[in-house]
């Protein structure tokens, strides 16, 4: 259950949003010109909020975005009365029902994923967990939670920035963990409204057809019913190579992604449906990409790639999709990657000096495993079976678009522009998936194929809704993704209760960590060794700096934390400032304190931090004797 605070959170965050959206809706606006002014709203106030961390911490940044947003919707408003204008126009070609889809959207999209998110603890926590809490008193250039004294850092940091927003906006209140799920969960809402917006327009399905339908890119995945897989730690209704899009969204900036790139479709939508009734689209509306692309960069910056690649491809056949002349579309495309460029270079994006991508290499194809070497794609039929199993809920319907789009060539119209689009994306993120290898981390193979993992499910829904009901063609088409839909739910319900790391959440989603660890708003970020017991309960409300695992950092240093005298005697050597007391934090209850709290509760003066613990602060002629064994 959410307690007051976080539903205020989630208030605070949501409420300037819509009321922003209502505000710039037109009166001229269809349902697809509403899933974009989402989509800009969505991003402009994630960079906004980005940007102004330089000049403030992230907490702060919290309470300033919100009050900025409601500062410019009481403008509106006002310049609007003032004027003697309706401050919110009449719906004009929206109707009702697209509203009343948009809602129900929403809401099921948030209750499904809150199903998951309340339950289980996804992806990573063992880091992003600390770094979330961490990075809320931060400000830009951003440090890592295991590693504070290297350059800045450089990673997908859009996830865990809107995480430490909303544990913000909760006053403290909310542990990150907390935060990183109910993160998700808006974010699911937000995308599951867009996509009903798109189907809405370019379906006319009922507004009940068009919410349930936003859920199929959101569950869309590998068609894993097998009960036996390959390499070890995975089992059924799991993908040797690529994950379902419900999992993998629990990476903090995956989701995030997600809504970019269905808000880039519907602007996709827009464009192919103007051309068609040969109208010539304004700077205004190409302009308003901008934002999309920008932030998409700095989530996923290979999806973003993909995509204004395939854009490029369209305009190449298609000019006066982004304008009446050559020049215009060229010049709109160049914008466009120079507001990715520039917002990697200031905004702490992976492609910018610094980042975390040091070689690459183009390789024969081969499957990319998670848990074991690629499988090579040759006359062994192991290979081809994995590869259907993981990727044909993307390949066959995308194969039955391509067929249908070349049978329709003759009669091009915007639903078969968009088909080709989606074509181009998903072919570029297949060959990449099969043939390219980033860092030689061959199971992040994944990473290509996310884009077409969200945009063929769209586009398989919108072709089949124009075929005869129950066709050969349209079960081809429906069959495969539905069957990841349904291994998704199979992952649900039976996969994810037998993965220990997934039911590691210990109570974090239940605790006060104003009451209970004596988180505050303003407090300063110190270097702390956490004892083992209360490690994620405390690391997750309190902004520390803590030491990372010895081993290989990989892309970054994330991963589990170093605990015992070993970690101690590393914090000693590289953490805690030379001739200053260290700071400790155990568990109250001294039943449960390892030996090394022990001893510091008798070398260091203690203070209670809440009700569940207490910090001690070795002098430095205790802390050597602290860090051994």
């Amino acid at each position: 259950m959410l307690t007051s605070l976080s539903v205020l959170a989630c208030v605070l965050y949501l409420v300037p949003l819509a009321a922003l959206v209502i505000l710039l809706r037109d009166e001229r606006a269809s349902a697809l010109d509403l899933a974009a002014v989402i989509g800009l709203v969505f991003a402009c106030d994630l960079l906004a909020s980005f940007a102004l961390t330089y000049l403030f911490r992230v907490e702060m940044v919290a309470f300033v975005r919100t009050g900025l947003l409601l500062a410019l919707v009481a403008g509106i408003a006002t310049r609007r009365s003032k004027a003697g204008r309706a401050i919110i126009r009449p719906l004009g070609r929206l109707s009702r029902r697209d509203v009343a889809a948009l809602a129900l959207a929403a809401g099921i999209a948030f209750a499904v994923s809150m199903i998951v998110s309340s339950e289980y603890w996804m992806w990573d926590r063992e880091w992003h967990v600390p770094f979330t809490a961490s990075l809320r008193v931060q400000r830009m250039p951003f440090r890592n939670v295991y590693d504070p004294r290297a350059a800045a850092f450089r990673y997908h940091l859009g996830g865990d920035l809107f995480a430490a927003l909303l544990q913000s906006l909760s006053l403290a209140t909310m542990s990150a963990s907390r935060a990183l799920s109910l993160a998700h969960d808006l974010q699911s809402a937000i995308a599951g409204g867009i996509a009903a917006l798109i189907f809405r327009a370019l379906c006319h399905w009922p507004p009940a057809t068009s919410a349930l339908a936003s859920l199929v890119p959101l569950l869309a995945g590998p068609m894993t019913f097998r009960s036996k897989n390959q390499g070890s730690g995975l089992g059924p209704f799991e993908g040797e190579s690529d994950f379902n899009n419900l999992s993998l969204s629990f990476r903090p900036h995956c989701m995030i992604a997600g809504v970019v790139l269905l808000a880039v479709l519907s602007h996709v939508a827009r464009l192919a449906r103007d051309r068609t009734q040969q109208r010539v689209p304004g700077w205004g509306m190409l302009a308003m990409l901008g934002p999309l692309i920008a932030l998409g960069s700095i989530t996923d910056e290979i999806s973003t790639v993909i995509m204004g690649a395939a854009l490029f491809g369209l305009w190449l056949g298609w000019p006066e999709l982004l304008g009446a002349t050559r020049w215009r579309g060229a010049l709109v495309l160049v914008g466009l990657a120079a507001a990715a460029l520039l917002v990697n270079f200031f905004l702490a994006g992976t492609i910018a000096p610094g980042g975390p991508i040091q070689h690459a290499s183009w390789l024969w194809p081969r499957l990319p495993r998670f848990a074991a070497p690629g499988l090579p794609l040759d006359l062994d039929p192991e290979g081809w079976e994995l590869l259907l199993l993981d990727e044909g809920s993307l390949i066959i319907p995308a194969l039955v678009v391509a067929y249908l789009s070349w049978r329709d060539r003759a009669t091009p119209n915007a639903p078969s522009l968009l088909a080709l689009y989606v074509l181009v994306v998903a072919t570029a993120g297949l060959t990449l998936f099969l043939c390219f290898e980033v860092n030689g981390r061959t199971y992040e193979g994944h990473r290509f194929v996310t884009a077409g993992r969200f945009l063929v499910p769209m586009i398989a829904l919108i072709v089949a809704s124009r075929l005869p009901r129950a066709s050969l063609l349209s079960i081809v088409i429906l069959a495969p993704v539905m069957a990841g839909v349904f291994s998704t739910v199979g992952f649900i319900f039976y996969r994810l209760p037998q993965k220990e790391i997934a039911n590691l959440n210990n109570g974090q989603y239940q605790i006060n960590c104003r009451e209970e660890f004596g988180a505050r708003m303003g407090e300063p970020i110190v270097p702390t060794y956490v004892d083992e017991p209360i490690w994620y309960l405390y690391a997750g409300c309190r902004p520390i700096f803590a030491a990372g695992h010895d081993g290989p950092p990989g892309v970054v240093l994330a991963g589990f934390p170093k605990l015992g005298p070993e970690g101690f005697a590393k914090m000693d050597r590289s953490y805690f400032p030379p001739n200053e007391p260290a700071r400790v934090a155990c568990p109250k209850d001294a039943a449960s304190a390892t030996p090394i709290c022990k001893k510091a509760q008798t070398l260091g003066s203690c203070d209670d931090a809440g009700t569940r613990a207490r910090t001690c602060w070795i002098p430095p002629s205790g802390r050597h004797a602290l860090g051994t064994p």
